[in-house]
């Protein structure tokens, strides 16, 4: 079986060696200027997975290939972007990490398989968990014959955070202050922040004791 990983970051490609799950003979792809329908259709893979990915996809690769993408909201509750952070910022304790089949209309495609797991934690760790939980899809999706299952329920849309939702909303209680840190608790995300005059006050490694918010910070001009 030869497989095409689109990986957008390191730390899903540390997680997926870890996990044993990428072999010699499967291709990584790490950016969106990789994925060209001639590269794609001379390596001619089984699967093209799609474990952590933001970019359109050519309608071309997805009508020629079997692609798989994986979204971290209970479909079809939650499709579009941001959607741990939307989750986070609506109440949820956990979510679902859902495995289906690509097609042109985003996060809309039938459903291979659902997994629960956490919201707790820095994004980072959520993040190694959401991963770890795509690799053991990945592995049920390569050694099983699964039906995917259409999407039931009412649609409910995520908008893709921007930067300016990322600044701290002090007229929250602590517990959602905290929620805005932690949600964005990674490298490759940028960090929560506060505009103080000329500054930029950004927040990170935060921690909730006894309804009381402690995080570090970087200050920025």
């Amino acid at each position: 079986m030869r497989i095409i990983y689109c990986l957008q970051n390191l730390q899903v490609e540390k997680v997926f060696e870890k996990k044993g799950i990428i072999e010699k003979e499967d291709l990584i792809i790490r950016t969106k200027e990789e994925l060209e329908f001639e590269k794609v259709k001379q390596f001619n893979p089984d699967f093209i997975m799609f474990p952590h990915w933001s970019h359109k996809v050519e309608e071309k690769i997805i009508s020629k290939f079997s692609c798989i993408c994986f979204h971290s909201a209970p479909l079809p509750y939650g499709r579009g972007g941001s959607p741990i952070q939307n989750m986070i910022k609506r109440g949820f304790k956990e979510t679902e990490l859902c495995s289906l089949i690509m097609t042109n209309e985003f996060d809309a495609g039938p459903i291979l398989l659902r997994t629960k797991f956490k919201l707790d934690g820095s994004l980072d760790a959520i993040l190694d968990r959401m991963y770890c939980l795509s690799a053991d899809q990945i592995k049920k999706i390569k050694s099983e014959k699964l039906t995917p299952k259409q999407q039931v329920g009412d649609v409910v849309n995520f908008k893709r955070l921007s930067q300016m939702d990322n600044e701290l909303n002090l007229d929250r209680n602590n517990s959602e202050i905290y929620d805005q840190i932690r949600m964005l608790d990674s490298e490759y995300y940028p960090n929560s922040y506060l505009k103080l005059e000329d500054k930029i006050i950004e927040f990170f490694d935060a921690k909730y004791i006894d309804g009381v918010v402690e995080a570090k910070i970087k200050i920025k001009k």
